[in-house]
């Protein structure tokens, strides 16, 4: 088997869970790695490696044309609070790794990253908290009255009395 090349992935800028992150990507064939992702709530370094190993997963169970398959009426929702039915299948999985020590962690990058020395990961290395906002702000809607205007938090809403 041939010896993996280091410097062998390049670090780009993405984001993960709303929040900006780094990521890394292979950049030659003989790279071990499909990809790396920092995750900055667990300030974790996620690697996912080429081989896989066959694991049992529960999946839907699909009717035959292709929709899920729901559970009848009369039946309660499972333990897992699914409303539909499952089976269990083995599946190809890729083999993750999950690098929490802040050292391994630069270590690794050193050793893969062939521009580990001009891009500056450590910006990312902070938890969402320590960040302003999300990249992603979702708007939520207001409040519409009868005639279709936002209410005023100090408006009255009409309710209508029971006879």
């Amino acid at each position: 088997m041939k010896k993996p090349t280091p410097l062998n992935m390049l670090l780009i800028t993405t984001f993960w869970q709303d929040y900006e992150t780094f990521k890394l990507m292979p950049i030659t064939d003989d790279c071990p790695f499909i990809e790396v992702i920092y995750e900055r709530h667990t300030e974790m370094l996620i690697v996912l490696n080429k081989h896989y190993k066959d694991n049992f997963h529960m999946v839907p169970k699909l009717t035959d044309t292709g929709d899920t398959e729901l559970m009848k009426p009369n039946q309660s929702q499972r333990n897992n609070q699914k409303s539909f039915k499952e089976k269990r299948e083995k599946l190809h999985t890729y083999t993750e790794y999950f690098m929490i020590n802040k050292d391994e962690q630069a270590e690794f990058i050193a050793m893969f990253a062939v521009n580990h020395e001009e891009f500056d990961f450590e910006k990312f290395r902070t938890t969402p908290q320590e960040q302003q906002a999300p990249m992603m702000q979702v708007e939520k809607p207001g409040l519409v009255g009868k005639d279709g205007q936002p209410v005023k938090s100090t408006q009255k809403v009409n309710k209508k009395k029971k006879p």
